[in-house]
């Protein structure tokens, strides 16, 4: 199998797109380090997943904290495990009653909390792998935006925006940086897809941004899951910097 004797992290894996990302790397032979906070879900992610006699295991780990973070990989260093595959999947568009608060009415701590979710992580989790990817002289990142940082967004507030179009920068300088050791960082652009995040939104909304899609329907996780496997695959040695929409059709690049 093409990823087997790879060691893959996915953030956010306990459910919807994480989830399914972990399932198809496993499948392809990849151990899976499952990252999540929720507790409970993870626990029930892994079984899923040891059921199908995957590779996997689970680490409850809160993000948004820094130092748990940066402990987490500072393990990983040091042991005699080294990271191939980073999927920088976990994220939060927060709303109030299914609808996004609009730009002047964001809580700052609301703001602050979406950055260190969607952007802050990411750095984090990729100045964390880059040494043990450039020793090997082998690496995948890829790196989970949204059609909201692609064009002005019709359902998550500017803070979740603002995160997805900065994380495609920092995808393009951060693959800039270290081709020459190997290493690829790419991003999925995803639209709407069915998932427990597009769950939050009211169904008005949700039917609105639908009746603008081309192909008339929302997305799945394994539709995400596909556009990953295939930038962490040998297939796509020779693309970085680059961002895979998966929307449907609803932004055009």
């Amino acid at each position: 199998m093409e990823l087997t004797d790879k060691v893959a992290i996915v953030t956010g894996a306990a459910r919807g797109i994480g989830f399914n990302i972990a399932s198809k790397l496993s499948r392809e032979g990849a151990t899976v380090l499952l990252i999540d906070k929720e507790e409970e879900e993870l626990a029930k992610a892994q079984q899923l997943l040891t059921n199908s006699k995957r590779n996997v295991q689970s680490y409850v780990l809160d993000v948004t904290d820094d130092f748990a973070v940066m402990s987490f990989l500072a393990q990983l260093r040091e042991s005699e495990r080294k990271i191939d595959i980073l999927v920088n999947n976990a994220g939060i568009s927060p709303k109030v009653d299914g609808v996004r608060r609009e730009t002047h009415t964001i809580p700052i701590n609301e703001w602050e909390q979406v950055l260190k979710v969607n952007l802050t992580a990411p750095f984090l989790f990729t100045k964390g792998v880059l040494p043990m990817m450039m020793e090997k002289g082998w690496g995948r990142i890829v790196n989970i935006s949204s059609v909201a940082g692609r064009q002005a967004s019709k359902i998550a507030g500017s803070h979740y925006a603002a995160t997805k179009s900065a994380l495609i920068g920092f995808s393009r300088t951060v693959a800039s940086e270290y081709g020459k050791y190997g290493i690829t960082v790419n991003n999925v652009a995803p639209g709407r897809i069915e998932s427990k995040m597009a769950e939050m939104a009211t169904e008005q909304v949700a039917e609105n941004f639908l009746r603008q899609v081309p192909l008339g329907k929302s997305g799945t996780p394994q539709d995400v899951s596909a556009a990953v496997l295939f930038l962490c695959s040998e297939g796509a040695n020779y693309i970085t910097g680059a961002t895979i929409d998966v929307n449907g059709g609803i932004y055009m690049n």
